[in-house]
């Protein structure tokens, strides 16, 4: 910042300072903020990018503990394989359930019970029917992993090896790894 005397002629000198920024400061200054500021913005997409990323493998991983839990507790939904005398979903009273099972699209996955016969229903019981989850934009699941049956009262799962669920997306990868055993990583 620079003070500019200014003198007058006449009677007396008198001398006043007027204080102010050059064109030039204006612009160095006004230049520094924006590369501040895009580098903010760009650090903020970057995190708000894998905080998206975090939740989908945070929400996969729950949906994954759901059919676990369902497997492990026999649970049948409202109406199912072998519910009783009430059995309004046609399948056979003797019927059991086999386990619930995850299954994966590029872009979604399902999670559904399984009877004995194959027959299907979500987690309403409703037969017939996959609950699906659909996954954030621009996220996916690449390679598309053959689907997960976790079997009832924690007999472990339909698995040779462990099988590792890549969730792909903004070029990050989140991992979400299911054992033989029937863990949850």
């Amino acid at each position: 910042m620079q003070k500019y005397k200014e003198t007058r002629s006449g009677a007396g000198t008198e001398t006043r300072g007027r204080a102010g920024f050059t064109l030039v400061e204006l612009v160095v200054v006004i230049s520094i903020m924006a590369v501040v500021l895009a580098g903010g913005v760009a650090s903020f997409r970057k995190f708000s990018q894998k905080q998206i990323l975090t939740d989908a493998a945070r929400e996969l991983k729950s949906a994954l503990r759901l059919a676990q839990t369902n497997a492990a507790t026999g649970e049948k939904g409202n109406c199912a394989c072998g519910d009783g005398g009430d059995n309004i979903c046609g399948t056979p009273d003797d019927e059991t359930i086999a386990g619930w099972e995850v299954d994966f699209g590029s872009g979604n996955y399902k999670i559904y019970g399984v009877c004995e016969s194959g027959t299907v229903f979500n987690l309403k019981g409703v037969l017939g029917n996959k609950s699906r989850t659909d996954l954030p934009p621009g996220l996916r699941i690449n390679p598309i992993p053959a689907p997960v049956r976790f079997k009832v009262l924690s007999r472990g799962t339909n698995l040779t090896g462990d099988m590792n669920i890549r969730l792909n997306g903004f070029d990050k990868t989140q991992v979400v790894t299911v054992t033989v055993g029937g863990g949850i990583k």
